[in-house]
């Protein structure tokens, strides 16, 4: 009777540390699990302020063309005779000006 008493606890103690280690397994892969979802959710919002600068490169890159093409505008003859005409009143030498008397 003793020896199956002693039997019986040692396989109830073997059966507890079974179920431990099951729970232990088990705590790592759930953690592992809510790990990696973590991650995948931090690389979606990654992935999201990516496309947003993404953008703004975009739009400074257009932005810096139209100054660029600005620039080279303000630099050209045409657009300094037409200031000079405009702002100065200035002419060519050979032109003649007309001006309107109502």
């Amino acid at each position: 009777m003793e020896q199956k008493q002693m039997e019986s606890k040692v396989r109830i103690r073997r059966n507890i540390w079974i179920i431990v280690r099951l729970f232990a397994v088990v705590a790592v892969l759930v953690g592992t699990g809510l790990f990696a979802v973590s991650i995948y959710d931090r690389i979606a919002a990654i992935e999201v302020e990516t496309a947003d600068i993404q953008v703004q490169i975009d739009i400074q890159r257009d932005i810096r063309l139209e100054i660029e093409d600005q620039a080279a505008f303000v630099q050209s003859r045409d657009f300094i005779e037409r200031m000079a005409r405009t702002w100065h009143g200035l002419v060519h030498r050979d032109e003649i000006i007309f001006i309107r008397v109502d």
